[in-house]
């Protein structure tokens, strides 16, 4: 179970990592994706980006590091109630030609409720490691003496797992727009 925790802890953390440094270099592009999704005054988008990618930051270190992994796998839920809500109230409001603003290996699409349910799977990999926290690969279990938890042939094959399978979204992402842009296409045609 501790080797599965850090599996999904890792990948969870590279999610968020990469989909944060993907908005931090991107500041005034995810602003526009932001105020797209007319949720906020215009007065506020610029203060609430920079903190949702603060805080994205945080949580990717977080649970990259294994550092305070509960507070980081709630960070993650937080985060992902949030894009949840925004995009479903959209798609109520019958606008679908979004930016989802994810960014990163998560890619960025047009809202749908596939997204949604994306969102959803991601919260239970987050609420598995908020309930089963792991000393396993943790910075943490340098502080409790196990130093052989954090150092090992193990961990370095976790962490390539974990980032395989981040490929993999990343592959089905590709794909996702690729398919997308066909359909478009075809439907101009």
């Amino acid at each position: 179970m501790d080797e599965l925790t850090f599996v999904l802890r890792v990948f969870l953390g590279t999610l968020f990592l990469s989909t944060g440094m993907s908005k931090w270099k991107n500041m005034q592009e995810h602003s526009v994706i932001v105020k797209e999704y007319r949720i906020l005054p215009a007065s506020s988008i610029h203060l609430f980006v920079r903190a949702e990618t603060a805080v994205e930051l945080l949580a990717g270190v977080l649970l990259f590091l294994g550092l305070f992994q509960t507070f980081g796998a709630s960070l993650a839920v937080l985060l992902l109630i949030l894009y949840s809500f925004a995009i479903a109230l959209n798609l109520f409001r019958g606008r679908r030609e979004i930016s989802c603003g994810c960014g990163g290996v998560a890619g960025n699409h047009r809202i749908s409720w596939l997204l949604v349910v994306r969102n959803l799977l991601l919260m239970l990999l987050a609420g598995w490691v908020f309930f089963s926290p792991s000393q396993w690969g943790s910075i943490e279990s340098l502080w409790i003496g196990e130093v052989s938890r954090l150092f090992n042939l193990s961990v370095i094959q976790n962490v390539l797992m974990a980032w395989v399978a981040l490929l993999f979204l990343a592959m089905i992402n590709g794909v996702w727009e690729i398919y997308a842009k066909v359909r478009l296409f075809l439907r101009r045609q």
